[in-house]
């Protein structure tokens, strides 16, 4: 259900009630993040037991982690695929999973955006994660206030447009409004990447 929460303004400082907000819809971010990490560890251990044996998969296996795949927590999933067969596959999904936005003099909570891979290719089956768009809590904040809306799944659909943004894109249009991005480069697990930070929201 969707309602005001509160009088949009001019100020720089984001009201602390949608801010609120925007650490509510981080923490239930990183509560299925948790969950997701220990089905997909769960999910895979026999298979993983046996490539330990046997690098190879049955038509059988495949469709155990296909099943294992569809079957993870999805509210903060934004996008599925899920192609191929036991000899080679490769699942992929854009979700939300809890971030930090850092700058050389600050740091801020938020929510990235990360595509989910989970590839079997040449015996090996592998797990890897790509950031894609860092959401500061700013830029939701903004988002609960100026959309006048606290319906976290109002939120999902408006966030969905990023997944496929220009990575040189300054505006990203999407349902109540438009993100304002800039391209920054993100460290991770000693590797960068360039990716799309969403610094604020504005009102259609």
């Amino acid at each position: 259900m969707s309602a005001t929460i509160y009088p949009a303004t001019t100020s720089e400082y984001v009201p602390r009630l949608c801010i609120g907000l925007a650490r509510q819809f981080r923490s239930a971010v990183h509560a299925e993040n948790e969950q997701m990490a220990e089905f997909l560890i769960h999910a895979t251990k026999p298979i993983r037991a046996r490539l330990d044996r046997k690098p190879s998969l049955r038509p059988d296996h495949f469709e155990l982690l296909r099943q294992a795949w569809d079957s993870m927590p999805q509210k903060y999933r934004l996008a599925n695929e899920a192609t191929g067969n036991h000899k080679h596959f490769r699942f992929n999904e854009a979700r939300l999973f809890p971030a930090d936005v850092v700058k050389e003099t600050w740091s801020e909570q938020g929510v990235a955006i990360q595509l989910n891979v989970l590839n079997w290719r040449s015996g090996e089956l592998q797990h890897h994660v790509q950031p894609l768009v860092l959401v500061s809590l700013h830029a939701l904040g903004r988002w609960f206030e100026r959309s006048g809306s606290n319906d976290a799944d109002r939120l999902l659909l408006d966030l969905k447009p990023l997944i496929y943004a220009d990575q040189k894109a300054k505006r990203v249009p999407c349902g109540s409004g438009t993100w304002i991005a800039e391209l920054v480069t993100a460290d991770r697990d000693g590797t960068s990447d360039h990716v799309l930070r969403i610094k604020t929201f504005i009102e259609l």
